[in-house]
């Protein structure tokens, strides 16, 4: 099936950035049958917590998913970067169980 994700980029932390802190965050989104998140896990941090924590909250916060029979999982990794900005890359996506 297909997944649809709705919602903003992860706002870059305004200290992180006068810091000129860059990094990737790989996160792994746990979704419910009903598309609403149960738990977003940090995979692999970026280094800074600042960083980390801009994209889980987002998620969190602001993203809707796909609601599918089953629960599932999607894997997304968040970039920080100071020229470009935030933006995030879609990576794999499975059932749950």
């Amino acid at each position: 099936a297909m997944v649809k994700i709705v919602g903003p980029m992860p706002t870059y932390p305004p200290a992180a950035f006068q810091e000129g802190k860059e990094g990737t965050v790989a996160v792994r989104v746990l979704v419910n049958a009903a598309g609403q998140v149960d738990l977003v896990i940090v995979t692999k941090s970026s280094g800074d917590l600042r960083l980390d924590y801009a994209a889980t909250s987002s998620v969190e916060r602001e993203w809707k998913f796909t609601p599918l029979n089953e629960g599932y999982y999607i894997d997304l990794l968040f970039s920080f970067d100071l020229q470009i900005g935030t933006s995030v890359r879609f990576i794999t996506s499975k059932t749950r169980f």
